[in-house]
This record gives C-alpha cells, sequence and structure tokens, in this order.
C-alpha cells in the first residue's frame, strides 16, 4: 500500500477517499471479489442467476445465458452444458423442452459452487490440461494444480467429424490462443490424454491440417506430456462427463425428441409406472432404481421402458448418430448399456 501511494504521489494522482477501503481481506471488482486466496465470484450476482425463472423466449434466455456467460471462467464444460440452450437461439428455434429444463438446471447447479481461482504468478510455471469429446473442447489453465481459469467450446458438425487426434490438436491450440498472454515469452507446459501427441514437435508434418494449425504453435516455447484420461480430471473433462448427463446433452442435437419418447414409456410401462409412483411417495422404495431431477435412471443409466419401438430407435441412434459412427455390434452394444438400462440386455427391468 505503501509503494501504491508513493507512486500516486509523484505522479500526482489522486483517488477519492469515498471510494476507499483499507485494511480489508478482499476487494470486489466487476462482479467478483480478489483476495489472498484468488478470485471468487460476486455472490449476490449467483443469487440472481439460481432465483431466475424459466425462459419463455430467446430475450429473457439470451439474458440468462448473458450473466452465466460472464462467470464462464469458474465452469467446467460451461459450452457444452449450455448446448441445448444455445441451439434455442437458432432463428424460429425457441422450443423449450426437457433437455432445455435439464440444462437450465444443471448450470444452476454448476454456478451455486464456483471455485476460487487462483491468481496467476508470473514467476511459475503455467500449465495447460485439455481434453475433447465428440461434441466439445476443453482446457483449464493451473498453477501448482491448483486452477486459474477454464474454457470449453462446443463443436460445429463440420468439426465434430474430425478425428480423435485431430480434436485434441485442436483443443490445444485454442488453449494457448485464447491464453497468449500468460504464455507468450515463458516456457509452459501442455498435458493431453493423447499420448500420439506427445511427439507432436518429433513428427514429420504430412497433412494440411497438422500444417495449419501447428503454425498456429510458432513462437511458444511449450513441452507436451502425455496424461492418462484416467488422471486427467482437471480440465474440462467433456468426454468424462457422467453417461446419462452426456446422453441428455446428445439427445437435443436429434431431430425427434427422443428423451420425450423414454419419458412416456415409463408411464406406458405398468412395472416402471408402479416403481415411479412409490418413488414420489417414499424414495427409499426400490432402492436399486433412483429418481433424479425428473428421471427413472439405475446405476446411473436412463431407464427403457418395454416398448419395441422405442428401443428400436434407441439402436438406430447408438448406431448411427455422428456419435456412433456406424460401429459394429459390440461397440454398439457396448455404448448401449453404458448409456441404458433395459430388460434383456441388462437381465432384468
Amino acid at each position: 500500500m505503501k509503494l501504491v501511494l508513493q507512486v500516486m504521489r509523484e505522479n500526482e494522482l489522486f483517488a477519492k477517499l469515498s471510494k476507499c477501503q483499507f485494511g480489508i481481506d478482499r476487494v470486489e471488482y466487476l462482479g467478483h471479489y480478489i483476495s489472498g486466496t484468488g478470485v471468487e465470484t460476486d455472490h449476490k450476482k449467483i443469487a440472481v442467476i439460481l432465483n431466475w425463472p424459466l425462459p419463455t423466449n430467446q430475450k429473457e434466455l439470451r439474458s440468462f445465458l448473458g450473466l452465466t456467460g460472464y462467470y464462464r471462467r469458474f465452469i467446467r464444460g460451461y459450452a457444452m452444458i449450455c448446448k441445448p440452450l444455445t441451439d434455442l437461439l437458432k432463428k424460429d428455434g425457441f422450443q423449450w423442452d426437457t433437455a432445455a429444463t435439464n440444462a437450465f438446471e444443471k448450470l444452476k447447479e454448476k454456478m451455486s459452487s464456483t471455485p476460487v481461482l487462483a491468481l496467476p504468478n508470473f514467476d511459475q510455471p503455467f500449465e495447460i490440461e485439455t481434453d475433447a469429446a465428440s461434441c466439445g473442447i476443453g482446457a483449464v489453465l493451473q498453477q501448482n494444480r491448483h486452477p486459474i481459469a477454464f474454457i470449453s467450446k462446443k463443436l460445429g458438425p463440420r468439426w465434430q467429424r474430425l478425428s480423435v487426434y485431430e480434436k485434441e490438436l485442436l483443443a490445444i491450440v485454442f488453449a494457448v490462443q485464447k491464453w497468449e498472454q500468460y504464455l507468450m515469452g515463458r516456457p509452459f507446459v501442455i498435458k493431453t490424454d493423447q499420448k500420439s501427441l506427445k511427439h507432436l514437435l518429433e513428427q514429420k508434418v504430412s497433412t494440411p491440417f497438422q500444417q495449419f494449425w501447428l503454425s498456429k504453435l510458432m513462437g511458444y516455447d511449450y513441452t507436451i506430456q502425455y496424461r492418462s484420461g484416467t488422471d486427467n480430471v482437471v480440465a474440462d473433462a467433456l468426454s468424462r462427463v457422467q453417461g446419462s448427463d452426456l446422453l441428455l446433452m446428445a439427445l437435443s442435437t436429434i431431430g425427434y425428441d427422443l428423451l420425450a419418447l423414454i419419458e412416456q414409456g415409463w408411464t406406458s410401462d405398468p412395472v416402471l409406472a408402479n416403481i415411479i409412483q412409490h418413488k414420489h411417495h417414499d424414495l427409499n422404495a426400490f432402492p436399486k432404481y433412483q429418481w433424479v431431477r425428473g428421471q427413472l435412471r439405475r446405476k446411473g443409466k436412463l431407464v427403457i421402458g418395454n416398448d419395441p419401438v422405442l428401443r428400436k430407435k434407441i439402436l438406430q441412434w447408438v448406431h448411427a448418430s455422428p456419435t456412433g459412427g456406424h460401429s459394429g455390434r459390440d461397440t454398439t452394444l457396448k455404448r448401449l448399456k453404458q448409456l441404458f438400462f433395459w430388460k434383456g440386455m441388462n437381465k432384468e427391468v
């Protein structure tokens, strides 16, 4: 404080006393609170977000996303969580559905538990951990395993067709360019769960894709380290979202509302309808099943009713969607078991 006041005096600068605070442990600045431990969100604005009613039109939705977007650096996988909501901003595309409601509530939940982000220390090296999934990419900037900022970006249809290697490279370039002000002129470490990228600087650049994106990294002093997926838990972890939550994001991108058909199947199947009815009165009833945010699940998976038409549509979606990529029988079966729970495949309802 002495140094600051001395510089102000030397340069004949003045501060208005009514706007000054001295001897406090944290200061409010542009919707954030800054202290010795780091940067945190303004709890008053978070309270406004938590009390926000369901939007009824695009204008109200833009206002909500504008406020939450101001704090997106605090949220892992923000872009992917918001995908069902941002899709509603397209022209004549505002049709509120279950996926939008789930995204709306999940975003509120994330905003209620934002972490305290560390302030950058330019005397210590920076680390970037990146991750990529079928629908988005993400990264975290950190020092000493303490996050400084999160970023994420959803991918359009063109980018979703890229290979895993190309998406991981895209995530690296995206993160480095985003945090250029921290990284330029000093060595830093990039950690990725794509093992082949560890040898990126030693490989022969052979494809136009590599030539274009590697040129974006010229001038930076970086080292790429491989980090197995199970250890890469600090990044946005788009590919490590729980199966059912990732499913809800993906269901919002297809032409028909598959999630609504699944919910209808719960009421038309007498066994599942009975379970739900008991769950409404006693959450401890049928302990193998969970009623989570208006969804019937078992072991975290969405439960599927006894409807052959619905099951066929689910099978077609898992197999033929851009995520499925027309995989073989065993791979398709494995994905079905990871996302859904139904009689026959799981040996019981």
